[in-house]
């Protein structure tokens, strides 16, 4: 067995990034509501303390995953003739891991300061704030997808990308317009920012189907010319 190219790791990786999300996304269990009072926000980083810092830990590291996938999926799209496409990937890709990285480092910062005396009073008006990190987060994001979607469409990718991408990118927007203080388009912790992370999960999943399909293929065609 030969070793393995570019794309088959990135599709492996693609895999590693989503269960890293999913187990430190679930570890500390469920956050707090954005209107939630300020003792049960306190409440939730002090006693799952230990928790969080974890979280945060396997979090970061998933999205320094998703820094190389970005940056795969940037040269597959130069490769196929989409140098805009790869330009614009790339450069809202590390404005959204960016973000990303920012509001996970300090979500992560809160459990430490719960556990700080006096200080921990700060920790619900803080957490409110954080959650509009989110909010550019979406939109960042939504710019990533709409680059490989614009890319599939015109041929340069295979067309269930874009369709996948496009069902994507609806609920990126809803996570982007939810700015409310409560209900279903609370900042960050509504119905709808829940659904534009699950849809981001879905995404880094189909980055590893695509990479690892773009991998199978270079072989195949090597074969047929060589025939």
């Amino acid at each position: 067995m030969g070793s393995w190219s570019a794309r088959q790791l990135a599709a492996v990786g693609a895999l590693a990034a989503t269960v890293l999300f999913v187990v430190g996304f679930s570890l500390a269990g469920e956050s707090p509501s954005f209107d939630d009072d300020a003792l049960k926000i306190i409440g939730y980083f002090h006693s799952h303390h230990k928790k969080v810092l974890v979280s945060t830990v396997l979090c970061e590291i998933a999205v320094a995953v998703v820094v190389g996938l970005i940056a795969q999926l940037a040269v597959m799209l130069r490769d196929a003739g989409q140098r805009a496409h790869a330009a614009v990937a790339g450069i809202a890709g590390a404005a959204s891991m960016g973000t990303l990285a920012v509001g996970l480092g300090l979500y992560g910062g809160l459990a430490q300061l719960a556990t700080f005396g006096q200080e921990a009073s700060a920790v619900a008006p803080l957490y409110r704030l954080i959650q509009f990190i989110q909010v550019s987060w979406y939109w960042m994001t939504l710019v990533l997808v709409l680059a490989v979607a614009h890319a599939a469409w015109n041929g340069a990718l295979a067309r269930w990308v874009a369709v996948v991408d496009g069902i994507i990118a609806v609920f990126l927007v809803l996570g982007g317009i939810s700015v409310r203080g409560e209900g279903a388009f609370a900042a960050g912790t509504g119905v709808f920012p829940m659904l534009g992370g699950l849809a981001f999960l879905v995404w880094v999943i189909h980055l590893g189907v695509l990479f690892w399909g773009r991998a199978q293929e270079a072989p195949a065609a090597a074969m047929s010319r060589t025939a």
